[in-house]
């Protein structure tokens, strides 16, 4: 099970086709958010995994990381 996940939202007229992807985030931990974000970017995504030791990534749709498989 894991403990650390950053549940992550793709923002209203975002789309990883477009020209800016951004996000809504939350980290929890063992099972209470412990944190939030209004708006990141991939990059700072990239940048919360790491410093927080993030387990697991939550997503409604994995195309709202990526548009394709190369992505």
């Amino acid at each position: 099970m894991f403990r650390r996940i950053l549940g992550l939202d793709v923002l209203p007229g975002s789309s990883p086709r477009g020209a800016t992807l951004l996000f809504a985030a939350a980290l929890v931990v063992d099972g209470k958010i412990v944190e939030k974000w209004r708006e990141v970017d991939l990059d700072k995504v990239v940048e919360i995994v790491s410093e927080k030791n993030v387990e697991a990534i939550a997503v409604d749709n994995i195309y709202e990381i990526a548009s394709n498989i190369e992505e």
